[in-house]
């Protein structure tokens, strides 16, 4: 087998794991998150942690994606939700029915995983080193904007919740403006 014939295979195999795949869906967003992080300019376990495990006050584990600190005792707590399956479905829809239907899915997904990383609670968490907010994640720009123009009072309801929702994009400013911050501290 040719290698373009390979590499064709795999991309293949990963998209089909992607589009049904939790789990896989799942680790893709942390990985994406991880390569944002490493762009940043921001340096892990001094500036940013991965994957570390907090208990709350009633002893229960809980182990944000990743917490990025900030001078004067504060933290950013960021938790990579991917939800693409009904995204995946609105894109490919065949009629408009089908679309809204789709779109409705994906919001729901998204307001499913909000009510999840809320309950968590990890503001608080951070022995009193956390803002009062956590960033929701997700991997794909078009996904939350997607969300967004479906149902723009999306980010409402997560600002409710104290969660601010993140893509690719919104998330590399947030951690630029982060590194300037410890550059100027």
């Amino acid at each position: 087998r040719s290698l373009g014939f390979v590499l064709n295979e795999s991309a293949s195999n990963l998209t089909k794991a992607l589009k049904g795949d939790v789990q896989m869906q799942g680790a893709w967003g942390e990985m994406i998150l991880e390569s944002i992080l490493e762009k940043s300019g921001l340096i892990e376990d001094r500036e940013y942690e991965l994957q570390s495990k907090k208990y709350t006050d009633e002893g229960r584990r809980v182990r944000p994606d990743a917490i990025i600190y900030l001078p004067g005792n504060k933290a950013m707590v960021i938790d990579s939700k991917v939800s693409l399956s009904a995204y995946e479905r609105s894109v490919n829809a065949q009629s408009e029915e089908e679309r809204n239907k789709a779109e409705d899915d994906h919001v729901q997904s998204i307001r499913s995983h909000m009510q999840n990383l809320s309950s968590k609670e990890y503001q608080n968490v951070l022995e009193g080193a956390s803002l009062d907010f956590v960033f929701m994640f997700i991997a794909n720009d078009h996904a939350l904007m997607g969300a967004l123009k479906h149902t723009p009072s999306l980010f409402d309801e997560a600002m409710q919740k104290n969660i601010g929702l993140v893509c690719p994009s919104l998330l590399m400013v947030s951690l630029r403006t982060v590194e300037n911050i410890w550059k100027t501290d």
